[in-house]
């Protein structure tokens, strides 16, 4: 294997943390050890840096942090507005604690900050500040009504903390499937889950202890118990909008299936992909000559690249392997096994924005100079291992069979303007130089097959004879040809066979019935431990799923022999493995959901009305994706997910709102009308507070897809929950608008004070 540094031999160094230690210590350490031998460093050799993974890691946690503040800034400031000084202030305060109690809590239990831990928390923020902010508009609606604050902090512990705690459980119960999915992507993910659960699990505690001391601390008892707190233009036009929907129930019903149906449809233009790739300044070439090139071929076409490329401004460095890949200095990188026609380069760019460029440009200037080669320029993953974008696999017994199988496959790539880097991981046949051993006259000659291998060794490249040991080194001795006799293979037959005893050899032409010159093929790959050729290509000018549909079904009407079989890799394996296997575990959570609706209704329509809503956020989740051209990938799954959730969360509210009121002796219409503004407050701030405490994950490419379905899918989800949930508990339990019932009310009568368990 050679190496080289920016068109210099070189010979590289990895080094990585031992499990739990702190990278950009480790960093910082390597560093000061590099600068105290510099004085010991020999004139001439010179010290420089392939990957510098700390320096990315601290970059991407101060970036991360500095989005935390961001996004705990933004919900604050929400909550100030639209509660008031105090109110903001109190709900603030147990955020800051809660998430203060959560980095305590995952140094406790091993969680690293990191990419996925720091941005769960991003995540969890807005959810974190619902059941404080349930708590504390509960509060000031009592006070409101005349309660005292020490009576109106009791009665909210009273009331709320078991509603708060299943609304709780089902909210993290959304992220279970994640944690619980068996692939690399669920492991990739899994902190997602466990920083929410226990992030919201210690907002719960905080809200049911904290809250209510600082709100009998901090709030001021109105000077009047004016009775009725729910007097604003919000509320007077959120009610006469509700008792408008529930007059036309059913008309507004159909609206709002169609528009899901709508939704569902404007969901098939959403572009696709698995995970999107790294903002890495940095392009890899992966170079190719033909199989049984010798090393030397490689390096000295990689030479000429490496030179081309260090004249071009945006390259910073260079780093070129030649007979196998580098060290793995990425957890989302394989590098490649040694091969003699293989070599790699690293480029490193000034910032990220060059990266498509180089690529466009690397593809043309290869293609025009290097026709004899297979090169592939390639942005560094993210998250995901696949070789190629577009895999397809062939598996059976003959080898002949799979290659032309393969063939065909390549054939229908090849026609696709869309697809490039066409090619198989069986790669070419080999001309093969094969003596065929006459046993017979071998053995008059007291030659062994032992003996002609080890001549034909000697002749190509070398035989150890022996060890020559220098301090704690052991160096071989090799017995080889001069350099200009080396594989002459037309002198093969002069090629003198010595037997173990005997002082002189015999031309290999003595015990051999000929010398064949054969193709063969040199690398077999299995899977499975069936024999498998796997047909390769990356998409150009389009995202893989495009070039996946448009060659999927060419490439599946290959007729197959019988005993052949034929699957998809790449990125659609990837992407459907994980997708299925988050969604394969989603029952559970549903199941916990439904558990937990249940205890707390102790009925079964109030669970189906509530689970009824979640569909009416892909109407979000869909406008949001069409109108930032953001593609619906794993992650934008995972925050589909999460919505769930979210939208149930916001329904448990809701009903019990309802279903407290009709306890109190209000008229069931009565009490839907009165329940649902009751909780127009806390339900659309906490919506809102979730929702733009994800802009800053709008400028993170990883998290950027799963940001805009959550803040969509939110925002349209609870102002269509509003109006969508209460129609349907109307019709559940049968409750009809009264026939003289006024278009609108200024007022409705309030609940007794101290009455009802979520006002």
């Amino acid at each position: 294997q050679i190496m080289r540094f920016n068109g210099h031999d070189a010979m590289a160094i990895g080094l990585s943390p031992v499990a739990g230690a702190n990278i950009v210590l480790m960093g910082e350490a390597v560093r000061e050890r590099l600068d105290a031998l510099e004085a010991r460093r020999p004139v001439g050799i010179e010290v420089g840096v392939v990957t510098y993974q700390p320096e990315i890691v601290d970059a991407a946690v101060r970036s991360f942090v500095t989005s935390l503040t961001a996004a705990a800034a933004i919900v604050l400031g929400v909550v100030w507005l639209l509660m008031g000084m105090r109110g903001g202030f109190i709900v603030g305060l147990g955020l800051i604690l809660t998430i203060l109690a959560t980095l305590v809590a995952m140094r406790v239990a091993g969680i690293d900050l990191q990419r996925m831990s720091v941005g769960a928390m991003i995540v969890a923020l807005g959810i974190l500040v619902d059941n404080a902010i349930v708590i504390t508009d509960y509060i000031q609606v009592r006070m409101k009504r005349g309660q005292s604050r020490i009576d109106a902090a009791a009665g909210a512990v009273r009331d709320l903390a078991w509603p708060l705690l299943g609304a709780t459980v089902v909210a993290i119960s959304a992220f279970l499937p994640i944690f619980l999915s068996p692939d690399d992507t669920g492991e990739y993910c899994a902190t997602l889950f466990l920083v929410v659960g226990i992030s919201l699990l210690i907002s719960w505690v905080l809200a049911i202890t904290v809250t209510p001391l600082l709100c009998h601390m901090l709030l001021k008892q109105p000077a009047s118990s004016a009775g009725e707190p729910f007097s604003g233009p919000l509320f007077s036009l959120y009610r006469r909008a509700l008792h408008l929907s529930l007059t036309h129930r059913f008309v507004v019903l159909i609206l709002m299936v169609g528009l899901v149906g709508l939704s569902g449809y404007g969901f098939t233009f959403v572009s696709q992909n698995f995970f999107p790739s790294s903002e890495r300044a940095a392009v890899m070439l992966d170079y190719w000559l033909p199989e049984g090139a010798p090393i030397a071929d490689v390096s000295e076409d990689l030479r000429e690249i490496e030179s081309h490329l260090l004249g071009l401004d945006p390259v910073v460095n260079v780093s070129t392997f030649i007979g196998a890949g580098p060290p793995r200095f990425q957890l989302a990188l394989n590098p490649e096994i040694p091969f003699q026609s293989y070599g790699q380069i690293i480029i490193e760019l000034e910032n990220a924005e060059q990266v498509p460029a180089m690529v466009a440009y690397g593809d043309r200037y290869l293609v025009e100079n290097f026709p004899q080669a297979e090169p592939r320029m390639r942005v560094f993953p993210l998250a995901t291992l696949e070789t190629f974008k577009i895999e397809a696999r062939f598996s059976g017994s003959d080898p002949a069979v799979l290659k032309d199988l393969a063939e065909q496959a390549m054939a229908i790539l090849a026609r696709e303007p869309g697809a490039k880097y066409v090619r198989n991981d069986w790669r070419q046949m080999t001309r093969t130089i094969r003596p065929a051993f006459d046993q017979a006259r071998a053995r008059r000659a007291g030659i062994t097959r032992e003996d002609m291998a080890f001549a034909l060794s000697r002749v190509t490249d070398g035989t150890q004879v022996g060890v020559y040991r220098e301090g704690d080194d052991l160096l071989p001795i090799v017995w080889r040809l001069p350099a200009d006799e080396l594989h002459d293979a037309g002198r093969l037959e002069e090629v003198q066979v010595y037997a173990p005893d005997a002082d002189d050899g015999v031309p290999l032409a003595q015990v051999v019935s000929g010398i064949d010159m054969v193709w063969e093929q040199p690398l077999i790959w299995r899977r499975d431990r069936q024999r498998t050729i796997t047909v390769q290509a990356d998409p150009q000018g389009m995202e893989a799923y495009e070039l996946q549909a448009r060659v999927q079904a060419a490439i599946e009407a290959i007729p197959l022999p019988p005993g052949y079989g034929f699957e998809w890799g790449g990125e659609y394996e990837g992407s459907v493995d994980g997708q299925t296997n988050v969604n394969a575990k989603v029952p559970i959570g549903m199941i916990i959901t439904l558990v937990v609706l249940v205890a707390l209704f102790n009925g079964l329509r109030q669970p189906i009305i509530i689970f009824l809503t979640v569909p009416l956020c892909v109407v979000g989740v869909t406008a949001g994706l069409l109108l930032t051209g953001e593609p619906f990938g794993f992650m934008a799954l995972l925050g589909l997910l999460s919505l769930q959730g979210m939208l149930i969360k916001n329904g448990i509210v809701l009903v019990d709102q309802i279903e407290s009121g009709i306890r109190q002796g209000l008229a069931p219409f009565e009490a839907v009308i009165q329940g649902s503004v009751g909780r127009l407050i806390s339900i659309t701030v906490g919506a809102m507070t979730t929702a733009l405490g994800l802009i800053p994950l709008l400028f993170d490419t990883f998290f950027k897809a799963m940001a805009v379905s959550i803040m969509g899918g939110l925002l349209f989800g609870t102002v269509l929950t509003l109006i969508f949930l209460p129609i349907l508990y109307t019709l559940a339990f049968r409750i009809r608008p009264p026939r003289s019932a006024p278009a609108a009310r200024s007022a409705l009568r309030p609940l007794p004070a101290g009455d009802g368990r979520m006002a």
